[in-house]
């Protein structure tokens, strides 16, 4: 995903084989993307023609790659609610790290 010359976010899409592509039924200007193994993407365009037009896109490109896709319109507090965002990803991956590393820890420890 890129605006002008600026490139926000690079998704590899090569194992993916369904992706869903929510639009808020309560704000014509959001949109997000969830992609399964990745934390989602949410848009918020400038309007609803904007949104349209990107939605468009996203579909054109993802039917030339073979990609399933299916539209939602959950209203916008359940968009939100159910995005699963960069930093629940980092506080998950920190968890499972302390985790194994104090798993290690213990088992190293002498008894």
């Amino acid at each position: 995903l890129y605006y002008g010359d600026t490139v926000y976010r690079k998704i590899d899409l090569r194992n993916q084989t369904q992706i869903t592509i929510q639009r808020a039924f309560d704000d014509q200007r959001l949109l997000c993307l969830k992609i399964p193994h990745e934390y989602d993407t949410i848009i918020r365009c400038n309007n609803f023609d904007e949104r349209a037009t990107m939605i468009q896109k996203i579909e054109q490109f993802l039917d030339e790659i073979q990609i399933g896709h299916e539209i939602e319109e959950p209203v916008k507090s359940i968009l939100f609610a159910s995005a699963f965002t960069k930093r629940q990803r980092q506080e998950l991956l920190e968890a499972f790290f302390k985790a194994v590393f104090s798993e290690d820890a213990q088992e190293q420890t002498p008894a």
